[in-house]
């Protein structure tokens, strides 16, 4: 018995100090995380290089290629972290009672606003990009294309019948993606002459749509959009 404490006691502490490293790992993983995020924020992707995420995070530069191998790989779980909750945030709007469906795509304007704003149609462009050439971002951006393209759907699933809109939503949500995507190009490269004009066509389709809930006598309220 006495014999075999001490070889207890020594696994505890190894198992302790397997699990503290484990820990510090993915304290480590996030911190660099949540850096490159707030780098591409605030400088784009330009600005998101492995040495400034490095300084900022105060870690050494091989951990980033330790915890995520190579910038692609990072770009991915960069955009599977921010997908979380804008997604999560989307279907909360779109599942909300009693909003017709105009101040539904008017607050899914705005929300497109926070997402400029905050790099996250950025990155997904350079996602875009890259799934031309990398295997393994091309499934990630497929995945994530038939999430939003499946929600939409459902979404004019739902409306479309109360609003006599004969088409068919799978054709929509294609649309709509593909309306999106153009949108993303253009106003990061600034082919427009100015992003007003394609606010200016959104809201023509908010108004659209508000044209047709009268028509059926759905009540529209447009506080808070």
């Amino acid at each position: 018995m006495a014999n075999g404490e001490p070889a207890s006691s020594s696994r505890i502490h190894l198992e302790r100090q397997e699990s503290g490293e484990q820990s510090e790992d993915v304290s480590t993983r996030d911190s660099i995380m949540q850096t490159a995020i707030q780098i591409l924020g605030r400088d784009g992707m330009s600005g998101l290089t492995t040495r400034a995420i490095a300084r900022e995070a105060g870690v050494n530069q091989a951990l980033i290629n330790y915890h995520y191998q190579n910038k692609s790989n990072l770009l991915v779980e960069m955009a599977r972290a921010l997908e979380t909750a804008k997604y999560s945030r989307q279907t909360s709007m779109y599942a909300e009672p009693g909003v017709p469906l105009s101040q539904k795509w008017r607050q899914a304007i705005e929300f497109y606003r926070q997402d400029l704003a905050d790099g996250y149609i950025r990155l997904n462009q350079e996602l875009r990009y890259l799934s031309i050439t990398d295997r393994d971002v091309a499934e990630a951006w497929n995945e994530r294309t038939e999430r939003w393209q499946k929600m939409l759907q459902e979404v004019a699933e739902t409306y479309f019948p109360e609003l006599e809109i004969d088409v068919p939503p799978a054709y929509v949500a294609d649309a709509i993606c593909s309306l999106w995507y153009g949108m993303d190009q253009r106003l990061l490269t600034r082919t427009l002459n100015s992003d007003d004009d394609i606010f200016e066509i959104l809201e023509c389709i908010a108004e659209w749509l508000e044209e047709r809930e009268r028509q059926y006598g759905i009540e529209n309220d447009k506080q808070g959009t």
